[in-house]
């Protein structure tokens, strides 16, 4: 059999697949396509019905709540980071910690952890010291940590419950990491007999601890330090006292910035932005009175103390 006979026989059986005749397909060819007004199974005289009965009390009640919003450049107020109530998510606050269910327990872990990070301490100091609250409620733990967030996942008795954590910015409290342990202490020898809201209680206390020192004394300090460290790498009086300058007025603009409750990236990038132009400022300034002030020798600039 050549091939011109086998080509013959698969278009007969081809041929016995189609359903519609010539005529069929020259039909369908010619149809034109209906319209999409068509389709509308409903009436538009009712729609409009529909819309003025319907609209009228809602758009207006809209109308009255956006009104109300507080609004800020068109972004709502507040609407950086949510702040968390730790009381409204307990579940059994009176109970025994130990007792509590596994949620509550995830609460007081998580909010030791979000204090810790949030007072600029080391990662593995974060996760011992979840490991160590974790210890006292009989539970396992398993933290993934980051600059401004973590991930923690609890685990008692077959129970897995997963939790995340974020903060609007960080920054240095030596006296909150202070605080910090003397709560481990704490917990450690009495923590059994404690409840849920006694938990939470102390750990709000150290939560709304101030810092030790105000943004203009960390800036006094800073300018001291930076000063000081340029003398200690051969710097003359010069170079000493603009890096006083610059070290002093970034760091009281990143102090008061994140004071502020904004981001660490934006305080450190302000502070730094000032400080080197502080630094500039001071030097073109000793250049007016100080002869030969513009030939000083290269020093650590301003921003060594951020």
């Amino acid at each position: 059999m050549d091939d011109a006979s086998e080509r013959a026989i698969e278009e007969d059986m081809l041929d016995q697949f189609n359903y519609f005749d010539d005529e069929d397909e020259e039909l369908i060819d010619r149809r034109e396509p209906a319209s999409l007004d068509s389709f509308d199974l409903v009436d538009e005289e009712t729609d409009e019905v529909e819309d003025e009965s319907t609209e009228s009390p809602q758009s207006s009640r809209l109308d009255s709540l956006l009104s109300r919003a507080p609004m800020h450049h068109g972004v709502r107020a507040g609407a950086l980071h949510m702040k968390t109530d730790w009381h409204q998510i307990v579940t059994a606050g009176d109970e025994l910690a130990v007792d509590a269910p596994l949620t509550d327990k995830s609460s007081i872990i998580c909010r030791t952890g979000m204090l810790m990070l949030a007072s600029g301490t080391g990662a593995w100091r974060v996760r011992d010291t979840m490991n160590r609250v974790a210890a006292v409620l009989g539970v396992t733990v398993h933290v993934d940590l980051s600059l401004l967030s973590f991930e923690c996942t609890c685990i008692e008795d077959g129970h897995c419950f997963n939790e995340v954590v974020s903060l609007p910015t960080t920054g240095v409290n030596t006296h909150r990491i202070w605080m910090m342990e003397s709560f481990l202490k704490e917990i450690e020898t009495y923590g059994r007999r404690f409840t849920v809201h006694e938990y939470h209680e102390m750990l709000k206390t150290v939560e709304s601890s101030k810092p030790d020192y105000s943004p203009w004394q960390q800036g006094l300090a800073a300018a001291c330090a930076c000063g000081a460290f340029v003398f200690l790498l051969g710097g003359g009086p010069i170079e000493m006292a603009c890096a006083f300058v610059g070290a002093g007025v970034g760091n009281f603009a990143r102090s008061h910035i994140l004071k502020q409750g904004l981001g660490q990236f934006s305080a450190l990038t302000i502070g730094v932005a000032l400080a080197c132009v502080s630094y500039l400022l001071a030097l073109l300034g000793l250049g007016q009175v100080v002869p030969g002030a513009m030939s000083h020798q290269e020093a650590i600039s301003a921003p060594c103390s951020l």
